[in-house]
């Protein structure tokens, strides 16, 4: 049985004018429509754009931070793979610091896996678990098949590969639905309620005595 999609969620991919804004915003003499609205005051018509402009550019941020622990860096020339003891469809991934959210990888996210020397096929690893110090990962039966030898998987263990962590961009994606949905539902009365005309009459107070 199939959800049936009520509200679409479209890709909302970051356009190609967030790279000329950057630039713009680091240069304080330098202006374009992007960065007049970034700086304007938050009001109703201006709801959708700004926030969406937020989002980009929280995900550019978001972006630049995880690609920092990709592995081959300063610390780390490689990474092995290893059988998990209690799955044996299941690898492990050793990620000094993701316990403490350097980086921060949740179960549900995936990250991108290659022998060293080959870049023409990636291999996408979703994260089943996180542990202390390493990640346990599921991936595709192409990459198992592989490295596989009558049913044995410890010859993956020698191999040494690079790694490239993602994000999650779901979460993103529902707020630029969200920012859109305000505009067209007309929920400007509830994002910016209005005060209420003022009167002169004196309100009725209950009585606590």
């Amino acid at each position: 049985m199939q959800l049936q999609n009520v509200v679409q969620l479209k890709p909302y991919r970051i356009p190609p004018y967030m790279n000329q804004l950057i630039k713009v915003l680091k240069q304080p003499s330098f202006s374009n429509e992007y960065r007049k609205v970034l700086e304007s005051p938050l009001t109703w018509e201006n709801y959708t754009e700004k926030f969406q402009l937020l989002l980009y550019l929280e995900e550019l941020q978001m972006e630049f931070d995880i690609r920092r622990y990709n592995i081959p860096n300063d610390d780390r020339e490689y990474a092995k793979l290893k059988r998990d003891k209690s799955n044996p469809r299941l690898l492990d991934l050793e990620v000094p610091g993701v316990s403490e959210n350097r980086p921060s990888v949740l179960r549900g996210d995936s990250l991108l896996v290659y022998p060293q020397g080959e870049k023409g096929v990636k291999y996408c690893g979703y994260v089943h678990s996180v542990q202390l110090d390493s990640v346990r990962l599921g991936f595709a039966p192409e990459l198992l098949n592989r490295y596989m030898k009558d049913k044995d998987l410890s010859f993956i263990e020698g191999i040494k590969f690079n790694v490239e962590f993602t994000i999650n961009r779901l979460p993103g994606r529902l707020q630029h639905r969200a920012a859109e949905l305000a505009r067209s539902c007309k929920l400007g009365s509830v994002l910016f309620p209005s005060a209420p005309p003022f009167s002169c009459q004196k309100p009725d107070l209950p009585n606590l005595k």
